[in-house]
């Protein structure tokens, strides 16, 4: 199963190249497209191959708001997926999570066998009826309730999901779906992905629960290199968030001195 990295940031040329080289160095031969949020100057700047800049002004909102992935991954499926029939899934890294293992992609390839989802995140489970923030703030929204009864094949058009917003795992024909039809916006994505992906016929499940590969995966608060090197030599997959990039080398020495 071919896996795609879509690594999204706003950050500048430099730190996206120092997390560029990372990649490069602790997990060799994976293929990464970077979804660039920040300046058009500052995208023009990152010299890699694989790149697609995401205009849309609502993953530029606040944070927790109503931060959009649907045109970043109509991005990916145009410009990196459609037209490669080997890519068979895709997993979006945000740019502070950092990966520590060099195979990542097969224990990500494993978790989807195992589970037989179509979409995986970090504590992806039923938020309704739950005391969940995003739960409450969408749970009587009317557009989108209207436009959840409108595409949904599930007998219960009001059940809603939620999982953390990086490191989801999308299968191809999830992708596709998501990527070439009308969306509700605006939305956030940590409540909007898995809930219209369930609601769509395919099937979501919780990485936490298939293994320990997201274990230091969390929402605050930020590792530092001391703990993100503890884990590293401990086997941890990932780490999220990391958010000083100029530590990345330091977490890589050791394979190229």
């Amino acid at each position: 199963m071919a896996l795609l990295t879509a690594l999204l940031t706003h950050l500048g040329p430099e730190a996206t190249q120092a997390t560029l080289r990372h990649l490069g160095r602790v997990a060799p031969g994976v293929r990464v497209v970077v979804c660039h949020g920040g300046s058009r100057s500052d995208f023009d700047q990152i010299d890699t191959e694989e790149k697609v800049f995401v205009e849309d002004p609502d993953l530029r909102s606040a944070p927790i708001t109503i931060q959009s992935y649907n045109e970043l991954l109509r991005l990916v499926w145009q410009e990196s997926v459609r037209d490669d029939p080997a890519i068979e899934a895709v997993c979006v890294l945000e740019y502070d999570q950092v990966v520590l293992c060099l195979d990542y992609e097969a224990r990500i390839r494993d978790l989807l066998v195992r589970s037989g989802a179509d979409f995986l995140g970090k504590n992806c489970v039923d938020r309704t009826q739950s005391n969940w923030v995003h739960y409450l703030r969408y749970r009587d929204d009317p557009g989108l309730l209207a436009f959840l009864r409108a595409v949904s094949v599930r007998n219960d058009k009001e059940r809603m999901f939620g999982c953390l917003g990086t490191g989801l795992v999308l299968r191809r024909a999830v992708l596709e779906a998501l990527a070439t039809m009308e969306h509700f916006r605006p939305a956030y994505n940590e409540l909007y992905l898995p809930t219209l992906v369930h609601h769509l016929g395919f099937k979501v499940d919780d990485v936490t629960r298939l293994g320990d590969c997201y274990d230091h995966v969390r929402w605050a608060p930020p590792y530092d290199l001391k703990e993100a090197l503890a884990l590293k030599a401990r086997g941890a997959c990932f780490v999220h968030p990391l958010k000083d990039w100029r530590v990345l080398s330091a977490l890589t020495a050791d394979r190229r001195g």
